[in-house]
């Protein structure tokens, strides 16, 4: 749940740029000597050619969706792999059932955005360190 609207807003406060639609050809961001890429696509097996455009590009740090198993996840391994970088997986906050308004659904999925996507910056702060 909300896997691109996160990354799409971890890009946007990375760069302070503002960005409709799906992030697929955005330049790399550069934080402090290290590039970092996002694909927000979602997690379909489609994602494979844009996350190698990041790679082909020398990124050092790679932020794209992805579920836990399946064609999106296997591309991800399979990149990770052939190229040497590490997967870190980061499990988004979710809830089942309650509560049942939309009002309040939009309200919890934008504070596990704003939650997730702090994150995804801590990690990029902590990654460009090493």
């Amino acid at each position: 749940m909300g896997k691109t609207t996160t990354i799409k807003t971890a890009y946007q406060k990375l760069s302070g740029k503002t960005v409709e639609g799906e992030i697929l050809t955005e330049p790399p961001i550069t934080v402090q000597g290290k590039l970092v890429g996002f694909v927000s696509y979602g997690d379909t097996d489609e994602n494979r050619a844009l996350i190698q455009l990041l790679v082909d590009l020398k990124c050092d740090i790679i932020v794209c969706a992805s579920r836990t198993k399946g064609a999106s996840s296997n591309a991800v391994l399979e990149i990770a792999r052939d190229n040497d970088y590490q997967v870190v997986t980061m499990s988004p906050f979710t809830y089942v059932g309650w509560p049942s308004t939309e009002e309040i659904r939009k309200s919890l999925i934008d504070i596990f955005t704003e939650i997730n996507s702090n994150a995804i910056l801590k990690f990029i702060e902590e990654a460009v360190k090493l």
